[in-house]
């Protein structure tokens, strides 16, 4: 399935760098899957979250209130997927957030007796997320996991 993640970058990582930057945050978490013996597929990587990532991608343009494609304008942006945090459609909530200090963060974590619950638990996280780095970037990736 796909997810909407927020990666969250600090303000002061040039704009040119933030491509690269968003690229290392996400790849501790990447899926590898190896094949065993009798051809069952598993991940090596015990940290794993996600087997392939692009910035946008169904969720293009979201983040900023339009769609006009996962292009990366000349000042080194991702134009519609990347705004200040602070610029977040407050009603959009992703299913994951990746912090600053490389910590993925996700609705699983939530506990609850029901989906709604666990929504609602999860809206108070990422909203205590958002409001500790106020002062970063967001950019919207989507991710495809199990």
């Amino acid at each position: 399935m796909h997810y909407l993640a927020f990666v969250l970058v600090p303000q002061s990582i040039e704009k040119f760098q933030v491509s690269d930057v968003v690229a290392d945050m996400l790849a501790p978490y990447g899926e590898l899957f190896d094949e065993n013996h009798d051809g069952r597929y598993y991940s090596p990587n015990p940290k794993a979250k996600l087997d392939q990532w692009v910035v946008g991608g169904r969720w293009d343009g979201l983040i900023s209130g339009h769609s006009i494609g996962s292009v990366l304008s000349e000042d080194g942006k991702w134009e519609g997927n990347i705004v200040k945090v602070t610029d977040l459609p407050p009603d959009l909530l992703p299913a994951a957030v990746i912090t600053p200090d490389g910590r993925w963060h996700d609705w699983y974590e939530t506990t609850g007796i029901t989906q709604a619950v666990r929504d609602d638990e999860w809206r108070l996280v990422v909203r205590s997320l958002l409001e500790k780095h106020r002062d970063c970037f967001a950019v919207s990736v989507d991710y495809h996991s199990w």
